[in-house]
């Protein structure tokens, strides 16, 4: 027997008594007793499906993401992929002005060509619909994609629903409704448009932003439909609307497009001249949960999370719940949040062509992996959680699932582990895979591999280790001894007697091991106890002026947490000591934009950036020298 939840019931109440949701004088949504059978549905997931969103909350999960497919076919930017709601289909838009629809099993199935004639920035199944697409595109165009596929065959017809704006960018079923949608555009309007009606009378303006602002980011509360929260991007003559609004579809109708809003949020930081960005671009993505929760990636700014059910209906609301940091978002305009893990962890892109996770409640940043050549712009969660499809510049699609292994690249790149393991010595180092090309994200099983690859045996005892689960009493064990061994350290440490500080903390990591704990509390602790004693070895061997060592010891820290921050500053001294400058201020760059208020950070950043300097200075006066001519 299936029990009704809590969110199921939450569900229901919003749609009042009648069971309508109301707005623009068109009823959508279905009765009480309806939405939460549909709902149900959604929510009856197979064993497997529900072993995987499981999964997807443990503590490993984000370290553990790897690329496993790559959807290629595409002739331009990949803009927009989205699920259909039980995940068993893709759909992705490009700029080649094409749609194409990928199964479960990421083959493409057919390509479709509704008649964009410039790029198209977002597509969306209608919900529990395999047969109806909506695309929006830059030249302004609505285009409502009818599919019938039989045998492997797919006929598709088009219909433009006309508007009369210059760019549409984002587009957002109404949740249990097969055929109302909202859309944002360039002009600042909010539209709904309902598949039912004919193309001249489907589109009707809801809302409107300030003037001379424009809509990019939409996202529709989850358990209040009626709540649609819209991102503005200013134009000019208006720098300072840089507000997230939220708008109440019960109050608008057709005749009211300036209806106020009922919530306004903003970045303070924005209002701040010593934080202000150097280029306006506003919110670019929106992303809202069941719990009310708004994830905004402003432009040029950080990722904020903000409280939409506490938030003052009558001011703007700058309390910022947690701040991500650590991405850039300058060079385009429409880079996509989400939440991951079911709404533990937050998620979007970067200029630098990684894919940035951190944890929501902490805003730790736990995974910083490359996931394009040049930019991520999007990121969509499966809709059970167990996968992740990413776009960007590239013409691919890439789609992220879990390693076997926290950090590593794909099974097949295990697997070929194991098959090395039996090789001898010479052809085992010979034989290790750079992480390049299909094994993206292979940094970690590189790295153990070399570290292990002088001895086969000892490599498949470690191997058979670190899949080893240790039992709750065991585990209990040994973190109480290797939390007293690191006490023991960090006394040595106090007394300036750093060789005794490194044995003592030697100890705790072996005491610690590298098995999993049975527990997600309990493999958090473990991991946070390793990477400490690992981070205090280092400083350790910093004082002894060990930086080999030193740099070493950072490096197993960073394979874990590549944007550690003590990690990349220790590690960028010991490289600054060492000599390797470039390698060096790449590290403290990083670690500068993570924790741009440490003043330790800050002064070693300069250092390394007057020694580049330097160095590049020398090296073109020697150039000089070698070529000149007398």
């Amino acid at each position: 027997m299936t029990s009704i939840s809590t969110a199921h019931v939450l569900r229901a109440r919003e749609y009042g008594s009648d069971g309508c949701c109301l707005f623009g004088g068109v009823g959508v949504g279905a009765g009480r007793e309806d939405t939460v059978r549909g709902q149900l549905a959604l929510d009856g997931l197979s064993g497997r499906l529900r072993h995987e969103r499981l999964l997807s909350t443990h503590v490993t999960f984000p370290r553990r993401l790897c690329v496993q497919h790559r959807l290629t076919g595409h002739g331009g930017c990949v803009n927009t992929v989205e699920w259909d709601t039980g995940g068993r289909m893709l759909v992705s838009g490009s700029d080649d002005t094409t749609l194409k629809l990928w199964n479960e099993r990421y083959e493409c199935v057919h390509s479709l060509s509704p008649g964009h004639l410039r790029n198209v920035f977002c597509a969306s199944f209608a919900p529990n619909d395999l047969e109806n697409i909506v695309s929006v595109g830059a030249e302004g165009s609505v285009i409502h994609s009818h599919v019938l596929g039989a045998g492997g065959r797919y006929n598709a017809t088009y219909r433009s629903l006309e508007t009369d704006v210059m760019v549409v960018f984002n587009l957002r079923f109404l949740p249990f409704s097969r055929h109302c949608f909202l859309t944002a555009s360039e002009d600042g309007g909010v539209r709904t448009y309902d598949l039912r009606l004919d193309a001249q009378s489907a589109a009707s303006r809801l809302h409107g932003l300030p003037h001379r602002c424009s809509a990019r980011g939409l996202a529709i509360d989850p358990l209040r439909p009626h709540h649609i929260a819209v991102g503005c991007h200013p134009q000019y003559g208006a720098e300072n609307e840089l507000e997230v609004y939220m708008f109440d579809l019960r109050r608008a109708s057709s005749s009211s497009s300036r209806a106020a809003p009922v919530a306004k949020f903003m970045d303070p930081r924005q209002l701040d001249s010593a934080h202000a960005p150097s280029r306006n671009q506003g919110a670019t993505g929106l992303a809202l949960n069941e719990l009310g929760e708004l994830a905004v990636t402003f432009g040029d700014a950080d990722v904020c999370l903000f409280d939409t059910r506490s938030a003052p209906c009558d001011d703007v609301c700058t309390d910022v719940v947690q701040r991500y940091v650590g991405r850039a978002n300058v060079q385009t305009f429409l880079k996509d949040v989400a939440f991951l893990g079911d709404d533990q962890y937050v998620v979007t892109g970067s200029d630098c062509g990684r894919m940035f996770v951190w944890e929501k409640g902490t805003g730790r940043l736990v995974q910083w992996v490359r996931g394009d050549s040049n930019v991520v712009n999007g990121v969509f969660p499966h809709p059970h959680g167990h996968a992740l499809a990413t776009c960007g510049i590239d013409s691919d699609v890439k789609v992220w699932g879990f390693g076997e292994e926290p950090g590593s690249a794909s099974v097949y790149a295990l697997q070929r582990q194991r098959a090395l393991a039996d090789r001898t010595d010479e052809a085992a180092a010979a034989a290790v895979v750079e992480p390049t090309g299909d094994l993206m994200c292979a940094e970690m099983a590189a790295y153990d591999w070399r570290a292990h690859a002088a001895a086969s045996g000892a490599a498949r005892r470690d191997w058979e280790q670190r899949r080893k689960v240790l039992a709750v009493g065991e585990c209990h064990e040994v973190l109480s001894s290797a939390r007293r061994l690191k006490a023991q350290g960090n006394e040595e440490f106090a007394r300036k007697e750093y060789s005794a500080g490194v044995a003592a903390y030697r100890e705790a990591r072996q005491a610690l091991g590298s098995c999993y704990a049975p527990t997600v509390g309990l493999e958090r602790e473990r991991q946070q106890l390793r990477q400490q004693c690992l981070l205090n070895s280092a400083m350790c061997h910093l004082q002894l002026q060990n930086f080999k060592e030193a740099k070493e010891l950072c490096d197993a820290v960073l394979v874990d947490e590549p944007v550690c921050v003590k990690g990349l500053f220790r590690r960028g001294k010991a490289l600054l000591e060492l000599g390797a400058v470039e390698a060096a201020n790449e590290d403290l760059a990083l670690a500068e934009r993570l924790a741009p208020d440490d003043v330790r950070i800050r002064a070693l950043a300069r250092v390394a950036r007057e020694r580049s300097r330097r160095a590049e200075r020398a090296m073109k006066e020697r150039y000089q020298k070698m070529f000149s001519t007398e």
